[in-house]
């Protein structure tokens, strides 16, 4: 009985002494743990990524810094117009961008799209865009070159390109409104058909080539669910003038509309 007793207390002890040995490495582990992290700082990225780091150097336009899991490794380099904040080591917060519309630096600033409803009348149109820093007015070029069947229009476009001015009342994000005045200045053909009923009736078609230019107003929503990709639809409303219509009744200055429906990469 008595061994059975020595043995119980030597088991007690002996766990005992191994519970208290892991409470303090557990509270010394917190306690080094506690340490690291106050002792890191923390760059809080615009896209809603954090860095360990400790910031060496903040510039005009970067963020030097050293990895905080590698502080004797390599120097990084972040563009300060990527970072929103920064909270150092002593929980001192610093706003880097905290002024800044976030969505105007989040979505890229040049877009070049497809206009894919264009395919309908044989045109291969494409278009870049470029933002202002503002994320307000986006200045655009249009290319589109015709192609496909001649009997799909009565005009047909050969070449056109121009320039137009977007703006966006309250800059960038996910669902945006824009509108502005563009000018399209191109090249066509004009496709008619002359009839003839003696001594047998036939027709045979023709077609003129004539210059236009378009002056225009568009009206659109642009949806970018993520930063480097974009859908857009507007439609246009203007005028038109052709230096020279085979059709006696058609005005060289009417009125033109026009829809579109875009594909577009943001960079």
């Amino acid at each position: 009985m008595a061994n059975l007793i020595t043995r119980y207390k030597t088991y007690y002890l002996k766990h005992y002494k191994m519970n208290i040995i892991k409470n303090h490495l557990l509270l010394y582990g917190f306690l080094l743990l506690s340490q690291l992290v106050l002792s890191q700082d923390i760059i809080y990225i615009i896209d809603g990524t954090s860095i360990s780091a400790k910031v060496l150097e903040i510039n005009p336009k970067e963020v030097i810094y050293n990895d905080f899991y590698n502080p004797d490794g390599p120097v990084y380099k972040i563009k300060k117009n990527q970072v929103l904040k920064i909270v150092y080591q002593n929980n001192k917060e610093e706003i880097i961008n905290g002024e800044t519309n976030i969505e105007n630096i989040l979505y890229s600033r040049n877009i070049l799209a497809y206009h894919l409803f264009d395919i309908i009348f044989g045109d291969f149109s494409i278009s870049y865009e470029r933002i202002s820093k503002n994320g307000k007015i986006g200045f655009k070029i249009p290319v589109c070159v015709g192609y496909g069947d001649e009997n799909s229009s009565v005009l047909k476009n050969t070449f056109y390109s121009g320039f137009g001015v977007n703006f966006y009342p309250t800059g960038q994000g996910k669902w945006k409104y824009f509108t502005g005045p563009n000018i399209k200045i191109g090249t066509g053909k004009e496709y008619y058909w002359d009839y003839y009923t003696y001594p047998y009736y036939y027709h045979e078609k023709y077609y003129k080539n004539i210059f236009y230019f378009k002056v225009l107003i568009d009206n659109g929503l642009c949806y970018s669910p993520i930063k480097n990709f974009t859908v857009s639809a507007y439609v246009s409303i203007g005028v038109k003038y052709i230096d020279e219509s085979y059709y006696e009744y058609d005005d060289k200055l009417s009125s033109t509309a026009h829809f579109s429906f875009n594909l577009g990469y943001r960079f």
